[in-house]
This record gives C-alpha cells, sequence and structure tokens, in this order.
C-alpha cells in the first residue's frame, strides 16, 4: 500500500512539475490579474511574465500597461531585467510615443563595460534599426575581447541581417582557429556567391565536410547549386553517399542535376544516369523521386507496366497520394486529381481538405460544389490550425483575387481581436479599404502609436486638417516628440497659431527634437518674441 501511495504522489508530483514547465497555471486571468498588480508595484519580473504568457505590450491591455509601466524601470533594478525589457521595448518600438528613445534609455541603465552580452543585444537593436555609426562604435570596442560563444551570436546577428561584417566575424573565428556553428557556416556560405574572400569560403567549406555531417553536408552541396557551382554540388552529394550510400536525398539531387546538365559549369546532361539515380533514389522511398519516374515513364507506351507499379506504390500511403495528386496536377489532369484528393479527405487528410477547397475555381461544376464543401467543412471545424492555414493560403499572390469575398468575411470576423499584432496583419492584407479603416481606428482606439501616425497623415493626405489635429493632439499628449513638432509646424504654417507653435516646438524640444531646437533660434521665434514684449 505504502508503494502504490508514494507512486501516486510521485504522479502528481511530476504532473504538476510538467504543468510549471509548460506554463499551464499561468493561463488564467486570476494569475494574470496578479502579476498586473505586482507590475503596478514596480515587481519588472511581473512584467516580463506578462510578455511571455500574455502577449504583453501587444493586446490592448497590454500596451495601456507597459506604456504606464515604463516610468517604473530604474537603474536601481536588476540589470538582468532591465536587459529583457529593453529587448521587448525594442522589439515592440513603433507601438509606443518615442519607442525609439524609451529604448535606448533603458539600455543606458546598464553597465555595459564589461558586460559584452549587453553589448551585443545593443549591437542587434543598432543593425535592425539601420544605426550604422553607433553599431561600428561597439563592434570595433569589442571585437577582439569576445569569446567563441559571442562571436558566434554576433555573427547570426550579422548574416540575418546580411551585414558586411560578417565576413570579419567569420574571419576572426577562423584565424583564432574556434568553432564556428555549422549553421552560421551555412548562413554566411549562402550569402558569400560573389565574395571576393575566396580562402574565407574555402575555409568555411572545409568545416562543413570535414564535420561528416550528411544533412550539412546536403545544405552545403544545395547551396553549391543554387550558386551555379554544380562540379562542387556534385562532388559533394557523391561524398554524402560515401558516407551513408542509400542516401536518397543525395541521390535525387544528382539525379536532377544530370537530368538537365549545366553547360556554364561543364556538367553534360546524362538520361541514363539520371534515370537510374532516380530509381536508386526511389526504391530508397522518395517520393519525388517517384513523382519524377512516373512523368518519364508515362511519355512511352513499354514503360507502361513500370509507370503503374511506381502508382501503385505512391497510393500505398497517404504522403504518396499527395505526390500523385501533385504530378496529376502538373500534367493538368484535374479530374484525376480531383479524385485521389477528394480520397484522401474522405479519410480525414488535412493536406487534401484544404487543397479541395482551395481549387474550387479550377474543377468542373459537380466537382465545384464538393470543393465549396471542404471550404465550409473548414470555416466551421473549430480546428484553429486548419482555419488559420485556409486563409494564409486564401492570401497567397495565388488566391488573393479568387478568395477576395471570403478574405473580407474573414477580415470582418477579427475586427473585435484585441491584439494590435493581429488587426496590423489584418489590415495590410484587407482587400476592402473601408476595412483598412475600420482596422486604422479601432488601432488608433488601443493608443498604438503607428495606428495614429497613418491615422494622421491619411487626413493630412486629404487635407482633412481638423481630424489630422485631433488625432496628432492624441499622441502629442503622450508626449511623442514627432508629432509635438508636427503640431508646431501645423500652427505655424497652417492655422497661423504663433503661440501654440511655440508651445509646441519648446514642448518638442524638451524631448529632444533636433528640428524643434533649432526652429527655436530661428528669426521666427525672435520676431514672436520681440512682438509680445
Amino acid at each position: 500500500m505504502t508503494i502504490i501511495r508514494t507512486l501516486l504522489f510521485l504522479f502528481i508530483l511530476l504532473f504538476f512539475a510538467s504543468c510549471a514547465s509548460n506554463n499551464v497555471y499561468l493561463k488564467s486571468e486570476k494569475e494574470k490579474n496578479t502579476f498586473i498588480k505586482k507590475a503596478n508595484h514596480g515587481n519588472l519580473d511581473a512584467m516580463i511574465l506578462l510578455n511571455q504568457h500574455y502577449d504583453f505590450p501587444h493586446t490592448e491591455e497590454g500596451l495601456y500597461y507597459y506604456n504606464k509601466w515604463y516610468n517604473n524601470i530604474s537603474k536601481n533594478n536588476k540589470e538582468n531585467n532591465i536587459l529583457k525589457l529593453a529587448i521587448i521595448y525594442g522589439k515592440y518600438q513603433n507601438m509606443f510615443p518615442n519607442g525609439k528613445d524609451k529604448t535606448l534609455k533603458l539600455f543606458s541603465y546598464i553597465d555595459k563595460e564589461n558586460n559584452y552580452k549587453v553589448q551585443i543585444e545593443l549591437i542587434k537593436y543598432y543593425v535592425n534599426n539601420y544605426m550604422r555609426p553607433k553599431r561600428v562604435a561597439i563592434h570595433n570596442k569589442i571585437i577582439n575581447a569576445l569569446n567563441e560563444k559571442e562571436l558566434n551570436d554576433l555573427l547570426f546577428i550579422y548574416v540575418k541581417k546580411r551585414e558586411f561584417t560578417r565576413n570579419e566575424v567569420a574571419n576572426l573565428l577562423l584565424k583564432k582557429d574556434l568553432n564556428i556553428s555549422s549553421e552560421n557556416i551555412l548562413l554566411v556560405l549562402e550569402l558569400s556567391a560573389y565574395s571576393k574572400d575566396k580562402h574565407m569560403v574555402s575555409s568555411l567549406e572545409k568545416r562543413i565536410i570535414q564535420s561528416k555531417n550528411v544533412k550539412d553536408i546536403l545544405a552545403l552541396a544545395k547551396i553549391n547549386k543554387k550558386q551555379y557551382k554544380t562540379q562542387k554540388a556534385i562532388k559533394n552529394l557523391n561524398y554524402v553517399l560515401e558516407l551513408d550510400k542509400n542516401n536518397n536525398i543525395a541521390q535525387f539531387e544528382l539525379a536532377k542535376i544530370y537530368a538537365s546538365g549545366n553547360s556554364r559549369d561543364k556538367v553534360k546532361r546524362d538520361v541514363k544516369k539520371s534515370i537510374d539515380l532516380y530509381k536508386l533514389a526511389s526504391d530508397n522511398s522518395n517520393i519525388h523521386a517517384k513523382k519524377e519516374l512516373l512523368s518519364i515513364y508515362s511519355k512511352r507506351e513499354e514503360n507502361k507496366t513500370k509507370y503503374l507499379a511506381i502508382k501503385k506504390e505512391l497510393e500505398q500511403s497517404d504522403e504518396g497520394m499527395l505526390m500523385l495528386a501533385s504530378y496529376y496536377e502538373y500534367h493538368y489532369k484535374n479530374e484525376k486529381e480531383f479524385n485521389v484528393l477528394e480520397k484522401l479527405a474522405k479519410k480525414g487528410n488535412d493536406k487534401a481538405i484544404l487543397l479541395l477547397a482551395l481549387n474550387k475555381t479550377k474543377f468542373k461544376d459537380y466537382q465545384k460544389d464538393n470543393s465549396n464543401y471542404w471550404l465550409n467543412y473548414i470555416k466551421n471545424s473549430k480546428n484553429e490550425k486548419n482555419i488559420n492555414d485556409l486563409y494564409k493560403s486564401m492570401n497567397t499572390y495565388e488566391y488573393k483575387r479568387k478568395f477576395k469575398k471570403e478574405l473580407i468575411e474573414y477580415a470582418n470576423t477579427k475586427l473585435k481581436s484585441k491584439d494590435i499584432l493581429v488587426l496590423r496583419k489584418l489590415m495590410y492584407n484587407s482587400y476592402s479599404k473601408e476595412n483598412k479603416m475600420l482596422i486604422l481606428k479601432k488601432l488608433a482606439e488601443y493608443k498604438d502609436v503607428k495606428a495614429l501616425a497613418s491615422l494622421t497623415r491619411y487626413y493630412k493626405k486629404k487635407n482633412n486638417f481638423d481630424k489630422a489635429v485631433k488625432t496628432a493632439t492624441i499622441l502629442a499628449e503622450m508626449n511623442d516628440k514627432k508629432f509635438l513638432y508636427l503640431l508646431a509646424q501645423v500652427n505655424r504654417y497652417t492655422l497661423k497659431n504663433k503661440e501654440k507653435a511655440i508651445f509646441y516646438y519648446k514642448k518638442a524640444a524638451k524631448f529632444g527634437h533636433s528640428r524643434a531646437i533649432r526652429d527655436l533660434t530661428t528669426n521666427y521665434v525672435k520676431n514672436y518674441k520681440k512682438s509680445n514684449d
């Protein structure tokens, strides 16, 4: 009995530990309100948790509180917490008044002298905001003092933003004979197609080859092929087959190369070699190779038996059936494609259901009804993933025009969302001008700075100065220096109200607006002062 009780206790303990690790306990209104109360009293940990688990600040509520709580952050707080919040405010800076200034102020609270983690985050912020001189100043100061991990972190930032300094950091890692993550090496090589630094490219490729990591060597071969270095691609794919003789990806990639050849890199087309490799890849369960063989065998009557054999193999799995449908689509065999997808859809295959729903305009009339059935099936389901996949696919170049009505209807259902990022995305993707304006006004109600700024510019463009001033005033009341300056300009040139113009110039200057500071020294201000003496 004691053993059973002990096991039961351990089970309960593991359950709650699992809940804690997955943050199940956090997803409640009660817990959220507890964190809000703590954050109201200056608890930065609570602010950070609200960001991690409740989408603060990109909800209406989150934006309100993050604007309010900014003043709770001071130099006296833990540096690690200030850094986390600096990253958050930087990520969402276009939601906040003076968002860039707020972020940089938080970074200024942290002692950066020997804290390279902070300096790397600051470089990341400068790179993302195109602040090159400041980025270069920190880079030059710390570059030779960074360890292996820090250099890798820095390299990843530069490569992602296609910064030229990636080569400098990669070379420094090579010079110090330090490890470079394979992810970084492949990213650098992908962006170094026209690099003059041949030694660096060669050294990085050598490291990938010496790793004997099949996945990375395959990735390198694909980069080689993309950069028209076909001979290198062949060499690396053959090396993969030395390491793993049944690797169906390497066999398939080699087959594709020989199927077309490459005169630029002196690779002759070899149809027989290509078919042999497709067969090997197919025998090793590569369904893309099976699709290619279907195309090859369908061209000649004497290959009909082989064609039917491959077709039968594909019909043995859902993945194979989807590939068969793709083959029929490529060869404009719409009815056969429809029948395969319909069979899969009835089995509950989500991908087939989605394809049927999206292709209602392609099939014949009686098939359109079935496609509409699957379209409504997804729309009426409670599967959020499938619904999101449907509308995401509808919103692509291929389908946008065909599903204009559905996309507008979907946008209308999302208008009640309190998530600013959801509404922004909806606005940019919306076909309807009325919807765009509705969403923009909704975002403005949430005091989203970017939306208020867009609305101000829209009214200004339409010469509706009353509304432009009204929305700009909301931003000015939030002490956004750009809009304090805008109001100074509007009052100076449009409304001819010198007193208000001076008031807004001074307020913008107080928040560090350089043009406002300059304008306060002009004759306009001096003459105004003289006329009031």
